[in-house]
């Protein structure tokens, strides 16, 4: 008896260890956003801060905005609010909208040129506090507004804060010339001494001139000097960087040989390594070593009849290569923006030093030297022996 008394006593106590679910949000009642643009504004000297959100419409989801919908039966709709400071804004936003606004969702975050130039640490304080976003949402950088950028049209996704996502994630996969950031880890390198962050930038391109439609592209990156915009990196820079730092997942360089003609070489194998040396005088010089595995898919004119037409090539891709990485180098060191890391580099290297040197950093990061090496090697040449020329001759 008393054993079936404990029993139930104890499920009993169980039974009141139980939550419910008093938090609900049901999914009919929420405005699901895919991209959040924040931009900076300055209205009689006074800052104001304008928040745009690209809002799903409910039950037009699903396949390509330009097949299933027309422009007046558009899937989204990119809602603006403003206010002296964010959460303001927000409030702000939702009278406009008759749902709960899910902000959880948001895979996109555009910071618009004024918010990089100006309270980025305010910016970054309220996203990183904010529970609704997501720390892994991708960080992208426009040169004038945000919000400009959320009205262009998406050319294949249902809705623009997809059509960014999808350039940017498969976009990194097919070229080196792409690269994205999360909120996290661009944070953590405005936070960290010796780094600084970078982010990609996105602009408008109009891709049909028939139509007037603009499309968004991405293009280099935005390079950041502590918590400021310091400069930009155009698209070969970019390539030069994402090289160095052993982060192209694959891509493809078209090199000119001489007289010769000219070759296109893909690659998806690479190994990339950073290190610094300091002399006595404790100056400072960055090695940069690339390793690059690729085949031959475009040969051109240029003849492959010999060991030393390969030799030749490497030679030209490996200088093409080194030269894209010194360029993205020299632009960082002219905006004092250390996206390589060498600060932090040093910092490993040695403390001491180090803390001797850090609050002159930036001007010591501008004068360092740089020593790179690239290493290519075409491992295949494609389905063809030898360049074809009209008639193949065997």
């Amino acid at each position: 008896m008393m054993k079936k008394i404990f029993t139930y006593t104890f499920i009993l106590v169980l039974l009141l260890t139980l939550t419910g679910c008093w938090g609900k949000r049901e999914t009919e009642n929420l405005a699901i956003t895919s991209a959040i643009g924040i931009d900076q504004l300055n209205t009689g000297g006074k800052v104001m801060y304008k928040l745009s959100a690209v809002v799903l419409r409910p039950g037009n989801q699903g396949g390509s905005s330009k097949d299933s919908t027309s422009e007046s039966e558009q899937s989204y709709e990119v809602v603006e609010s403003q206010g002296q400071s964010l959460e303001e804004a927000v409030q702000n936003m939702t009278p406009k909208v008759p749902r709960v606004i899910f902000f959880a969702h948001a895979q996109v975050l555009i910071l618009g040129r004024a918010v990089c130039e100006g309270n980025l640490n305010e910016t970054l304080d309220y996203l990183l506090r904010y529970p609704p976003i997501r720390l892994r949402s991708k960080i992208y950088v426009a040169k004038g507004n945000a919000f400009e950028l959320l009205q262009a049209k998406p050319t294949m996704e249902s809705d623009i804060g997809k059509e960014i996502y999808g350039l940017g994630g498969y976009g990194k996969i097919q070229s080196y010339g792409i690269e994205e950031i999360t909120l996290k880890d661009f944070s953590k390198k405005v936070m960290t001494p010796g780094i600084d962050a970078w982010a990609p930038v996105l602009e408008v391109s109009v891709s049909d001139k028939l139509k007037k439609e603009n499309n968004l592209i991405i293009n280099g990156l935005a390079l950041f000097k502590t918590e400021k915009l310091g400069g930009w990196l155009n698209n070969t820079e970019t390539q030069g960087f994402v090289l160095a730092k052993g982060e192209a997942k694959q891509g493809s360089q078209t090199v000119s040989i001489a007289d010769l003609g000219q070759i296109a070489c893909l690659f998806n194998e690479k190994k990339a390594k950073i290190s610094v040396q300091i002399d006595q005088e404790k100056r400072i010089t960055a090695d940069i070593m690339v390793k690059i595995r690729g085949e031959l898919v475009e040969s051109g004119s240029y003849p492959l009849n010999s060991l030393e037409d390969f030799q030749r090539a490497e030679t030209a891709l490996n200088q093409t290569l080194e030269a894209h990485i010194r360029s993205a180098f020299k632009q960082a060191q002219e905006s004092e923006s250390d996206i390589f890391g060498i600060g932090r580099l040093v910092e490993i290297k040695d403390k001491a030093l180090w803390d001797s040197i850090k609050e002159q950093w930036p001007k010591m990061y501008s004068e360092a030297a740089i020593n790179v090496k690239a290493d290519s090697i075409i491992i295949r040449d494609g389905l063809l022996s030898k360049t074809f020329s009209g008639k193949l001759k065997k």
